[in-house]
């Protein structure tokens, strides 16, 4: 094999190795044709380069045979993540990523950066979701993950089959290279750690990423990571997810109901609720509050970003109490009241006394005429 043809073939694929993947060779000619290798073959030593972004130079391969050898940056999961709803590296293979497993769901699980590795930039998130069926990593294991970057659209309703997508990383190897790590530190929000917004869901159709001012971007800029709730209050009955808020520091423009909850105004969108994803061990009502803070995920789903909680505190009843009406009665006045039963069914005898005692009471059985509207 000609010297030329070893440098041109041979000799990048023996530097890939090593870690180099990219590698230009300029042939200095003369009369007699290509100069080769003085020894016909060539070396590299990465230990000195691992991990640093080293500067293109001039390497001397024999005596006339230059290469110009570029050791790309390490990637990170904010390099990966980006300032963006989509990764910059969508569709790409990565390898060798780091991080700690925060959280474990079937075949996929969360890793986030440790302290010490994330970037000073708000934007980007620190944390990213792993799939891999018989992954076999558990909560405070330190991995390197390799494989490709895929943007996955999470479950959604039927009637919304575009919706936003998760930034994952579709694993072809798993390595983990210790146990036992501390978590990473949850990002706190609220008055005292990153405000939310309260006003903006989106306003530029996602051209523009901005956390600050849109909720939507807000969120995303926190996908995967560990967050903290302190103080969260209850703002909603249990459906699939328990809606709460926090304290979100003055001058937010929230409209807080006489109850607790939040009240949706034109200026005011609310993108600030939170959906906390788990059931509940006891019947939640508007008012209560949640004994200690609450750590975990934030994920996407059904077209909401909510957070996985790792655990859940004790609740502490807010003692709200159904309203009563504050009509009186008046013989030349009809009142008519509207009564959603929300998809009532016959056979459910506590639900009845429930219904029978709301108009008795809480709406006044004086009243002339209830007219009741079928939810």
């Amino acid at each position: 094999m000609m010297k030329q043809e070893y440098i041109v073939k041979i000799l990048p694929t023996k530097l890939k190795r090593f870690g180099i993947t990219w590698l230009s060779v300029i042939l200095v000619l003369s009369a007699g044709g290509p100069v080769g290798l003085s020894s016909g073959k060539a070396s590299a030593e990465p230990a000195s380069f691992a991990g640093k972004e080293v500067q293109p130079s001039p390497v001397t391969v024999g005596a006339s045979v230059y290469a110009d050898v570029y050791f790309p940056k390490k990637l990170r999961i904010h390099d990966i993540q980006g300032v963006a709803h989509r990764s910059p590296y969508e569709g790409q293979k990565v390898a060798d990523i780091e991080g700690v497993v925060t959280m474990v769901k079937g075949s996929s699980f969360y890793i986030q950066e440790m302290d010490d590795q994330v970037d000073q930039d708000e934007k980007t998130s620190e944390a990213i979701l792993v799939y891999k069926p018989s992954h076999g990593a558990q909560v405070g294991d330190e991995v390197r993950v390799s494989g490709s970057v895929k943007e996955y659209t999470e479950r959604t309703y039927g009637s919304k089959p575009i919706d936003l997508t998760t930034t994952e990383i579709v694993a072809s190897s798993v390595k983990v290279i210790a146990n036992d790590r501390p978590l990473p530190s949850p990002i706190l929000l609220g008055e005292q750690g990153r405000v939310m917004p309260t006003s903006v869901v989106d306003h530029d159709g996602m051209t523009v990423f901005d956390p600050q001012e849109d909720g939507l971007d807000f969120f995303e800029s926190l996908e995967g990571m560990r967050v903290e709730l302190k103080d969260a209050t209850v703002i909603g009955p249990y459906g699939y997810e328990i809606p709460v808020r926090i304290d979100n520091g003055p001058n937010t423009g929230e409209v807080v109901t006489e109850a607790g909850g939040l009240m949706l105004t034109e200026r005011s969108l609310n993108p600030q609720r939170i959906l906390i994803d788990a059931k509940p061990s006891t019947s939640l009502k508007t008012g209560d509050r949640f004994a200690g803070p609450i750590t975990g995920v934030v994920s996407y789903s059904f077209s909401n970003y909510k957070l996985l909680p790792e655990r859940m505190p004790d609740v502490v009843p807010g003692g709200l109490q159904p309203a009563n009406t504050r009509l009186l009665r008046d013989d030349r006045k009809l009142t008519v009241a509207s009564f959603n039963v929300e998809n009532f069914d016959p056979g459910d005898g506590k639900r009845i006394d429930q219904l029978g005692q709301a108009i008795a009471v809480n709406l006044n059985h004086r009243y002339h005429r209830i007219a009741g509207s079928a939810g």
